[in-house]
């Protein structure tokens, strides 16, 4: 096999730059934060991606912004190079191969990224207690019900945290949505919240 030929190139070399990619991550050098996407169509002075809201929808079901983006493209990188080259093993058209190299990468991206936010808890350890963040701002980033959900919530001192938090009048909450944390509970650290009619 000719790894040197470009219809092999094309999958090695993501391949390669998606190992190297998780390194960085395993070993510290990337950022656990970088990447994070924060669907609010603006941009924000931590250097996070943040997309238009439909978009941000597609991003979504992709994974991209569910977990730190080195270590998205890493995954994605690996599973394109290893899907491109197996097809291409199989004697397959090029183009057949790329598509189900992006196809196969990008579902495998977005299930990794979903059972990795499954394992790992989403709720940060804040400095300050949690009650502490009763009046302060954020936006959903997720749903569990109607009323439930997870969003990121910045404290007095800028810090970004992502909180569980629940409808303060039990009015459908959605993805994206500005809102204002009315009160936290500190021994399970909901937070109760409406949304924010000043954005």
């Amino acid at each position: 096999m000719n790894w040197l030929a470009w219809w092999n190139l094309i999958f090695v070399l993501p391949g390669i730059a998606g190992v190297l990619s998780l390194g960085l991550v395993f070993v510290g050098v990337a950022d656990d934060d970088a990447g994070e996407v924060d669907l609010d169509g603006d941009a924000d002075l931590d250097g996070e991606v943040i997309p238009g809201d439909a978009v941000g929808v597609w991003l979504g079901l992709a994974g991209i912004g569910q977990i730190p983006l080195p270590l998205w493209l890493g995954i994605f990188g690996l599973a394109y190079g290893l899907i491109g080259l197996t097809v291409n093993l199989c004697t397959a058209p090029v183009l057949v191969a790329v598509f189900c190299a992006l196809a196969g990468g990008l579902a495998v991206a977005a299930l990794f990224a979903r059972l990795f936010r499954r394992l790992v808890p989403r709720e940060e350890t804040a400095a300050e207690p949690p009650e502490a963040l009763a009046g302060q701002t954020g936006r959903m980033i997720d749903l569990v019900s109607e009323v439930e959900g997870y969003a990121q919530v910045r404290d007095r001192f800028g810090n970004l945290q992502q909180v569980r938090c629940r409808s303060h009048a039990s009015t459908p909450l959605a993805r994206n949505q500005p809102i204002i944390v009315v009160s936290v509970d500190p021994s399970t650290r909901l937070c109760l919240v409406v949304p924010d009619e000043t954005v």
